[in-house]
């Protein structure tokens, strides 16, 4: 399982031979980590917020009925864009539900090998994974976390034991399939609003509005580079900003 453990700093004065110094201590408060929860409470709120954002494309919608005498193809353009948004926005919240109750349901040995498969998904301290040596049939069945471990014997007798390979492979993929379709509903309702403004409103108001969507994408862009968790923690602030 992934652990994460969260620790209390606190200091005490100590004397030694006639000298004072600080001694810290460091206490443990947590140790475990719910990866099924995790996933599962994951999921939902991604179905949550997709059908947030279809709501939002579907009130857009009315912006067009107010072109009346303008091209007809361009607002014709435009509605494509907002409905393909609405639509995979909508699919992406209800196979995100579906998904999350998948997750919900595994058991036993099932949320072991969940927890395996987030512990190899986790970046290595060290920028590298250790591979293991000796085990390049193993390797190329299962995964092995940043440690170079793979799933107990147990797991890997039981995942063996499965025949169903086309379906199990095509269940992988689909099950993950729900932020694809959010995102790809998100881009069309971006360009039927970005080719709107443009259209039919001012253009400071389409510098303006295209400006704020390139500022928006390269915020998202930034929350994909390639990064070191340890050093991208260290470099954040939760300060609070004053006034």
């Amino acid at each position: 399982m992934a652990d994460i453990v969260i620790r209390r700093q606190s200091t005490r004065d100590v004397e030694s031979g006639g000298e004072k110094f600080v001694e810290e201590e460091s206490k443990p408060l947590k140790s475990e980590r719910d990866m099924q929860a995790v996933t599962v409470e994951g999921f939902n709120t991604l179905g949550v917020v997709s059908t947030f954002i279809a709501g939002v494309e579907a009130s857009c919608l009315g912006l067009t009925s107010n072109t009346d005498g303008h091209n007809l193809n361009t607002i014709e353009a435009i509605n494509a864009l907002l409905l393909i948004g609405i639509f995979l926005s909508t699919f992406g919240a209800i196979t995100s539900l579906f998904a999350g109750r998948w997750f919900n349901l595994l058991q036993g040995p099932e949320v072991e090998l969940l927890d395996h498969q987030w512990s190899c998904a986790r970046p290595s301290p060290a920028g590298k994974s250790l591979i293991p040596e000796d085990n390049e049939n193993l390797s190329k069945v299962f995964r092995y976390t940043p440690e170079g471990f793979f799933p107990s014997e147990h797991i890997r007798r039981m995942v063996n034991q499965c025949n169903n390979h086309k379906r199990n492979l095509i269940l992988a993929r689909a099950i993950f399939l729900p932020l694809q379709l959010i995102i790809l509903g998100f881009f069309s309702f971006i360009a039927g609003m970005v080719v709107y403004v443009w259209e039919y409103r001012p253009i400071g108001t389409a510098i303006a509005c295209t400006f704020v969507t390139f500022v928006g994408l390269s915020i998202i862009a930034a929350l994909h580079v390639d990064f070191e968790t340890m050093g991208a923690l260290n470099k954040m602030s939760f300060q609070r900003p004053r006034i």
